[in-house]
């Protein structure tokens, strides 16, 4: 009788013990998927969908208009309509057909283009026109080529006579309206001329540096000239 009761009381303890097991995990399981929805939300609050719909991130209309490719394409700066420089038409027509920066005569390939006839300024008419037709930056007879060893244009030159050839740094060679030493720079122009404080008239001395008076005629008065500013010479300008 007592060993029947043990048997009855163990088994009751094994089917309480299994119904136990059974119930704690369908429970642990319960909890795991109640948290797979909470866990799910989340992620789509994070990609900025609330809703959970993933088709919603790649609708092309939340893209950043600032990457929309469908904008055209940049701005490259062309000035002009494109091509080459290098002919007379391309060369006068105001216009930076290559696009390079430079405009007609401002561009080497016109003025070193021995193919493009309207930017020299080596003629009578092209040393007379007041314009800078070779765009070098020097107009007219301040151009080399029309005032140094041009025979066509004669009232360029500024080359002295031989009697007068020779140094530019006397009182007489500096006001003689020539290129003495044949530099290219003609009396006050000229640095033998100004940086010389024995030559009078050409701003150079402490005398002509403060008397109020432009006296070489280059639009700067006494110390506001180089000739004084930057002569060793002169001790009144600071």
């Amino acid at each position: 009788m007592d060993s029947s009761i043990r048997r009855l009381s163990l088994a009751s303890i094994l089917v309480l013990a299994t119904a136990c097991l059974e119930g704690g995990g369908t429970e642990t399981t319960t909890t795991t998927n109640s948290t797979t929805p909470t866990t799910s939300q989340d992620t789509d609050m994070t990609s900025g969908d609330p809703t959970g719909d993933s088709m919603s991130t790649s609708n092309g209309s939340n893209t950043n208009p600032g990457t929309d490719s469908s904008a055209g394409p940049p701005d490259t700066g062309e000035t002009g309509p494109g091509g080459s420089e290098d002919n007379d038409a391309a060369c006068m027509d105001g216009i930076d057909n290559d696009s390079n920066g430079f405009i007609d005569c401002e561009d080497f390939g016109c003025s070193m283009n021995d193919a493009v006839t309207v930017c020299t300024e080596n003629t009578p008419a092209a040393c007379m026109d007041g314009i800078d037709n070779d765009g070098d930056g020097y107009v007219d007879c301040m151009d080399f080529d029309c005032s140094m060893n041009n025979p066509a244009v004669d009232f360029c030159d500024l080359s002295c006579p031989p009697a007068q050839q020779g140094p530019e740094d006397t009182v007489e060679a500096c006001a003689d309206d020539c290129d003495n030493d044949g530099d290219g720079y003609v009396d006050c122009d000229d640095f033998d001329c100004t940086m010389n404080p024995e030559v009078m008239g050409c701003e150079s001395n402490d005398e002509e540096c403060m008397d109020g008076i432009d006296n070489d005629d280059n639009g700067f008065t006494d110390c506001e000239d180089f000739s004084c500013s930057m002569n060793p010479n002169v001790t009144v300008c600071p």
